[in-house]
């Protein structure tokens, strides 16, 4: 894939869908936390309302995705962006682990996408 587009600067990869087929992850983290489950349906909602948008930087998205996130949960944008990252991300990282492996091909796209040594982390 990365000598398809020798100019790349960069690749964005999400996890559930593109490198692992999570078709059901919903219904795991549900189980890990029954009681969120209103909130996961919020976060999947959100999520899928900004799909599409180009906010130029993660930070920028952040921004609006946790603003839209705290305004159906009627909960502070802070308090969100807390939860997802210290408990939702590292969850959803634990169950994707536990119960879903990686789609075909990917460690060798990785493995060629990864900076060859030449002193320089982000030069190909």
């Amino acid at each position: 894939m990365a000598r398809s587009f020798p100019e790349a600067r960069a690749f964005i990869f999400d996890f559930d869908g593109t490198l692992y087929d999570s078709s059901g992850i919903a219904l795991r983290l549900i189980a890990q936390r029954p009681l969120e489950a209103f909130i996961l349906l919020a976060e999947r909602k959100t999520r899928a309302s900004l799909a599409g948008c180009d906010y130029g930087e993660a930070e920028a998205y952040y921004q609006e995705f946790f603003s839209l996130l705290a305004r159906r949960l009627h909960k502070p944008a802070r308090v969100l962006r807390s939860w997802y990252f210290d408990e939702y991300m590292p969850r959803m990282c634990r169950v994707l682990k536990k119960h879903f492996r990686l789609r075909p091909g990917c460690l060798e796209l990785f493995e060629e996408l990864a900076p060859k040594r030449t002193g320089d982390p982000f030069k190909f």
